[in-house]
């Protein structure tokens, strides 16, 4: 039997996305997902201004966040990169928050932009060493 390439391995993953993701979805969906995403940014300790990132402002995470914007699809998936969770999680509320799904996040990026990619992981160490540091200055106080 023939193994699958890692190229089909992932766009399988990222079609069972499209599959599951509707073309739009409702209000209250929209809603769901919105508190989902601020429940998560907000337990790292991330400002809407931190999550932001080219083609995704914080005034538009802030209306994602109310429910008042459904995200595309690609910067929903660079949401939950930076986040470290799962595009399924955020939607359906499928698996654990913190199952991170690391595939998806190459489908959407531009392959004639590498650096755009690097700059974005770049960008969620960062995030993630800083809510670290906030995390354990916090224990230390009120430990």
């Amino acid at each position: 039997m023939a193994t699958k390439s890692m190229d089909e391995v992932v766009w399988a993953r990222h079609e069972a996305l499209l599959k599951l993701m509707p073309r739009h979805l409702t209000k209250r969906q929209i809603r769901v997902m919105g508190k989902r995403l601020a429940s998560r940014r907000s337990s790292f300790g991330l400002s809407q201004r931190d999550l932001a990132f080219p083609g995704c402002s914080y005034t538009y995470i802030s209306r994602i966040e109310k429910g008042e914007r459904e995200p595309s699809l690609r910067n929903l998936i660079m949401l939950c990169f930076l986040l470290r969770t799962s595009p399924m999680w955020v939607l359906w509320g499928f698996g654990d928050e913190d199952t991170e799904d690391h595939t998806s996040v190459f489908l959407v990026s531009d392959p004639h932009e590498p650096k755009a990619l690097a700059a974005l992981a770049t960008k969620r160490n960062s995030l993630h060493q800083a809510a670290r540091r906030r995390a354990r200055l916090e224990r230390e106080l009120h430990g």
